[in-house]
């Protein structure tokens, strides 16, 4: 039997997806699944649809899919190509551009430390500020490779906003 947790507040609240509309999603699935026995369709689809499910209730967020450092990534593990699919699939098939793969480099330890997690968390920033328009992306907001009067726009769009 299969029990989702990613609409749950707690064990009796299911959480409101209103209260908060995040600017980027990360999702890191995939570890525990490395050890199942799952065929490749079957573990492609289901990174599509759960990331369609998260589309759904944020449709204007970027979704990045992660697959963590543990085995899942060693140089044997077929997961990183299921991850790249579904989100090649989701970017051409789906028209979605605004979901992205991210492949932790395998750590050959069984579980992440401190400074790992901390590398990781560094992996992570620098991947959202090349990829990401506004996030790091300097001057260029729109991220279209100009610095223009449209980036000028966006800026003036977002000025004052309390979370701006």
């Amino acid at each position: 039997m299969q029990t989702l947790y990613y609409d749950k507040e707690s064990d009796s609240t299911t959480w409101d997806f209103s209260k908060w509309t995040p600017h980027v999603v990360v999702i890191n699935l995939g570890q525990n699944d490395y050890w199942g026995n799952y065929s490749q369709s079957g573990a492609q689809d289901n990174y599509i649809n759960f990331a369609q499910t998260l589309r759904g209730e944020y449709p204007d967020a970027h979704i990045i899919l992660a697959l963590g450092s543990m085995n899942a990534t060693q140089s044997s593990s077929p997961w990183p190509g299921y991850l790249k699919y579904a989100v090649s699939e989701l970017n051409s098939t789906y028209s979605d551009p605004k979901v992205y793969s991210l492949i932790f480099p395998h750590s050959g330890n069984p579980h992440p430390t401190i400074a790992r997690h901390a590398d990781m968390a560094d992996q992570l920033t620098e991947f959202i500020q090349n990829n990401i328009p506004g996030f790091g992306n300097g001057p260029d907001t729109n991220a279209d490779g100009y610095v223009n009067n449209l980036d000028l726009a966006v800026l003036g769009s977002q000025w004052r906003k309390t979370d701006c």
